[in-house]
């Protein structure tokens, strides 16, 4: 009569659970979990910054557009937003951050730029995740941005930082 478990059973359970494991985490995989959250925290502040830049442009007597070399403060200054969103740390290696007239000055995020003859504004941020990166051509950063000029917002690609463009001429791949 045996009681017990031989020494040969203990370890192929436990190479089992070994290889079980190594499954789970592949995946699970918690680096881009973490990158996914990230992501999500940069886009809803993408789109409140974004809903701010309009409430500014319809509320402003001439200005338009916050000025690009102080649009935090500009924003923040009627209220909309009550005050400016915290920047999102990039983890993933070989993530680009964006550069232009990017806030706020610790952890820089999101980025904003201005065209007054096409009457637009974009406000954006650098996706870090693999599942955003993917939905560009290899080679092209991820982009979340919104749009004044077509009132919505929504992942485009680039080689570079996006610019203003006029109303219906970038498609966006999400």
């Amino acid at each position: 009569m045996r009681l017990g478990f031989t020494l040969i059973e203990l370890l192929i359970v436990i190479a089992i659970l070994g290889v079980l494991s190594v499954v789970v985490l592949s995946v699970i995989n918690p680096m881009e979990s973490t990158a996914k959250a990230r992501d999500a925290s940069r886009i809803s502040a993408v789109i409140q910054l974004g809903k701010s830049v309009v409430s500014y442009n319809v509320n402003s007597d001439a200005t338009g557009y916050p000025d690009p070399a102080d649009w935090d403060i500009d924003l923040v200054s009627t209220g909309q937003p009550s005050s400016f969103p915290s920047g999102v740390k990039y983890g993933v290696n070989g993530s680009v951050v964006c550069s232009t007239n990017v806030r706020p000055s610790t952890l820089s995020t999101y980025c904003y730029d201005v065209d007054l003859t096409l009457h637009n504004a974009l406000i954006y941020v650098t996706m870090e995740s693999q599942t955003q990166k993917s939905k560009c051509p290899s080679g092209e950063n991820a982009y979340f941005v919104f749009s004044t000029a077509d009132g919505k917002s929504g992942i485009v690609c680039g080689t570079s930082d996006p610019t203003p463009w006029a109303k219906g001429s970038v498609v966006y791949v999400n």
